[in-house]
């Protein structure tokens, strides 16, 4: 006899799809927007049936279809090939929440991975100070005026603030202000002060140091931090690193994870970039559309720092199994950003092609069926 608590999260897992469509819908809404606007489809039977066929398989809606252009004309794949890429719903709300459970708040809040960074003396970004509901904090929570917190942007080499609400993903939320004369101002002219703060929501904020990359990373693209990001799987002591790529920002973005930025695939072995950089819009760039850059073959920086950094990291990590880690290359070595328990993939599958095998996921209809969880995992 099958438990009633594993049909009751099949159901919560399914009712969960269905809930957040509009997040989907928003998801995919520039895939959406080629697929309609693509001159070269395959003929609307075969879009049906392979769509249907992904459906089936990973028993939730195929976004991937979209995502991966699988609809062009040109998409040569077998259904086996199609079915590796995992679809934007199973990966946030499926798998993570099984493979990760429970720790979400150490690598959601970033005030709690600073924390963990700090004992653990792991280089990160550089906090100021923290404001939240009118009260100023310094990097011990201890309470300070707006006096003194302000006295920390007088640093000499400070030209650049970010302003980050402490929880949250894939950088929403977050502001950047840029030294002119003696204030800091935002992209739309305005100046960084109390009143600024004052009108924040009521949530935690991190005000921190903007950094200063390696020349070679400014070099690639100057007006944004861009980072690395890699995907690491830990089982007791042992780690392995599953893949890497660098993102960039483009078109004057000062972040790196727009809609508009654009990645290329990292050589683990090597830390070399590959031949190709592609963006959202499944455009394939040898080089970098604003600079020129040139991606193939070329060296990062500081990666055999990076590398031997990593497997220490994840493993004072160990109890979330799988992490994606941004990491920014400075002048003298790196800093992590943070630390992701549901990093998004869809660049990392447009670059590594699928990910199913890679994560080990077998029969994807497994993992919508579960007993050993309790209703703050659901």
């Amino acid at each position: 006899m099958i438990p009633v608590k594993k049909y009751i999260y099949y159901f919560w897992k399914k009712g969960t799809e269905k809930a957040n469509q509009q997040l989907i819908d928003k998801h995919i809404k520039t895939s959406l927007a080629l697929f309609h606007n693509c001159e070269s489809r395959k003929p609307d039977q075969q879009i049906k049936q392979e769509m249907r066929a992904l459906q089936k398989y990973w028993g939730c809606r195929a976004t991937q279809y979209y995502e991966y252009g699988m609809y062009r004309s040109d998409y040569r794949a077998t259904m086996d090939e199609m079915n590796e890429f995992i679809p934007y719903y199973f990966l946030p709300f499926v798998f993570f929440p099984r493979v990760n459970p429970v720790y979400y708040k150490i690598s959601d809040e970033k005030n709690i991975a600073n924390a963990f960074f700090d004992y653990y003396q792991i280089p990160r970004t550089h906090t100021l100070f923290k404001y939240h509901g009118g009260r100023f904090y310094n990097g011990y929570e201890e309470v300070i005026s707006d006096t003194q917190a302000f006295e920390s942007l007088e640093l000499p080499d400070l030209k650049t603030i970010f302003i980050k609400p402490a929880h949250g993903m894939q950088g929403m939320g977050i502001q950047r202000f840029i030294k002119e004369g003696n204030n800091f101002v935002n992209d739309e002219g305005r100046k960084f002060d109390t009143r600024f703060l004052q009108g924040l929501n009521d949530v935690l904020y991190l005000i921190e140091k903007g950094m200063e990359q390696h020349p070679l990373l400014s070099e690639i693209y100057p007006h944004a931090l861009n980072t690395i990001r890699i995907l690491t799987k830990t089982e007791g002591q042992e780690v392995k690193l599953i893949l890497a790529f660098l993102r960039m920002g483009t078109g004057g973005d000062h972040i790196d994870n727009s809609s508009k930025s654009i990645a290329v695939k990292i050589n683990l072995d090597s830390g070399r970039l590959e031949e190709f950089a592609i963006s959202n819009y499944l455009k394939k760039l040898s080089k970098h559309p604003d600079t020129g850059f040139v991606f193939k073959n070329t060296a990062l920086p500081h990666w055999d720092v990076i590398m031997e950094a990593i497997p220490v990291m994840a493993r004072k990590f160990a109890f979330i199994k799988f992490i994606g880690w941004d990491i920014a290359i400075t002048p003298d070595g790196f800093r992590v950003i943070e630390i992701n328990r549901s990093p998004a993939l869809k660049k990392a599958q447009l670059l590594h092609g699928g990910l199913k095998s890679k994560l080990e996921i077998t029969n994807p209809k497994d993992w919508y069926y579960n007993t050993n969880y309790n209703m703050e995992e659901l």
